[in-house]
């Protein structure tokens, strides 16, 4: 950056830069000086360390509203306050600064996720409070390093300093914190949101998350084969299974014929279903409003269920036995009767480290399997997708029904193990 003498001769014809603004450093009072822009504008700044050695800048002033010298006397004051280490930056920010990550933190989740859905600023609350408070909350946000995040990061993985229970917010509920790379992934990624937002906010001038890699998430390598479909098919054909989980047994073959979200199929309403052309319409997703193709195969579970179920005047799709909402969480139960055992004591699937959300990447991995492109995989199961078509809300390309048609057939073949 160029250093000048600056007068009030320069400042009025200093010649006007082509594209970016110039930075000029008065050589007669270090740090401080003046940004011409190819607009004409020139504003005076300084640039200092704060007591934690990271770089700032703080705008002074604009000329010729303030002339030369009250920028200089500005400027002196600002650089007296820097010297006895204090930050002048954070003291223009008022009582909207927040000095430490766990303050950020808070000020993130008041002011910071305007433009985020109920369930994903209650995800990235979760994982604020059990893990980034807990883990990194004291640190001053500009004395935290890359290096701090990615110790966060391995203690996350290895889940040794992880506060195991937290109050769940509900009446006698814990919330079992666990580790692992899924859940440091995610956290990195929440951890890198709060720190762009106190970049805007000008609290910091790099964000310390950026070149951090994150862990690969192995949930998403969770799956099930063809075979292990069929040995799922058996076992939601056993009697005692269908009496005892009737919702279950036609909720896990939905999931699994659609690639639809856990909770995309949970809070379903019969009027989001349109039986004509195939396709949900979702008001909302987690990627937004959204129509979402399905298959022949799931078309012709929905209308068995349609005939069946007692309670469709409630409007939801799987409606919960006990008042007017929707079936919750199913997990558990999910887990139990992928652990039946046949005649013999066998585990007739065995595999521990299924969820729900394995049923998706199985419509996903085996769809892939059948030939069928990236593309048309993201278009079933709803991936947020920038093109000219997404604009238009109601027309569904043909092509996709088709392959939901070929998929979901695939898939309830081996379900019935034919």
């Amino acid at each position: 950056m160029p250093v000048e003498k600056l007068t009030l001769p320069f400042l009025k014809n200093v010649k006007l830069p082509v594209g970016k603004q110039v930075f000029y450093f008065d050589e007669s009072m270090p740090r401080f000086g003046v940004s011409v822009f190819p607009s004409g504008r020139k504003t005076f700044f300084i640039k200092y360390q704060n007591e934690y050695g990271k770089p700032k800048w703080l705008k002074i002033g604009q000329f010729p509203i303030m002339t030369l010298e009250q920028a200089r006397e500005a400027a002196r004051a600002a650089l007296v306050k820097v010297d006895l280490n204090k930050d002048p930056a954070n003291e223009k920010q008022g009582k909207r600064h927040a000095k430490t990550v766990s303050e950020l933190c808070d000020l993130y989740l008041e002011i910071g996720v305007a433009h985020k859905k109920p369930t994903t600023i209650a995800s990235d609350k979760g994982r604020i409070e059990t893990l980034i408070k807990p883990l990194i909350g004291a640190i001053p946000i500009e004395a935290l390093t890359r290096t701090d995040v990615t110790t966060m990061m391995t203690d996350i993985i290895k889940g040794e300093k992880i506060q195991k229970h937290e109050p769940s917010g509900k009446p006698r509920g814990i919330r079992r914190v666990t580790g692992g790379s899924g859940a440091a992934a995610r956290t990195i990624q929440t951890l890198g949101a709060i720190m762009t937002f106190a970049k805007n906010q000008g609290f910091i001038s790099e964000n310390p998350v950026q070149g951090v890699k994150k862990p690969k998430d192995k949930v998403r390598d969770i799956f099930l084969t063809w075979d292990e479909v069929r040995a799922l098919g058996r076992i939601l054909a056993l009697p005692q299974i269908q009496q005892i989980y009737p919702h279950i047994c036609t909720i896990i073959p939905l999931l699994l014929l659609t690639g639809c979200r856990r909770n995309e199929i949970l809070e379903l309403r019969w009027e989001y279903i349109d039986f004509e052309n195939q396709v949900f319409r979702f008001p909302d997703t987690k990627t937004g409003k959204q129509n979402r193709p399905f298959g022949i195969a799931a078309k012709k579970l929905l209308q068995n269920i349609k005939n069946q179920t007692p309670h469709a005047n409630t409007g939801w799709v799987f409606p919960s036995v006990r008042g007017d909402s929707h079936i919750t969480n199913l997990l558990k139960t999910f887990k139990t009767i992928c652990a039946t055992r046949d005649e013999h004591g066998q585990r007739i699937l065995n595999r521990d480290d299924l969820t729900l959300h394995a049923l998706r990447h199985t419509f996903a991995t085996l769809g892939s399997d059948l030939g069928y492109v990236e593309n048309t995989m993201s278009a079933l199961l709803g991936h947020h997708l920038r093109t000219v078509t997404s604009r238009y809300t109601h027309a569904i390309d043909k092509s996709l029904i088709l392959a939901a048609n070929d998929i979901s057939l695939a898939l309830e073949k081996a379900l019935n193990n034919k």
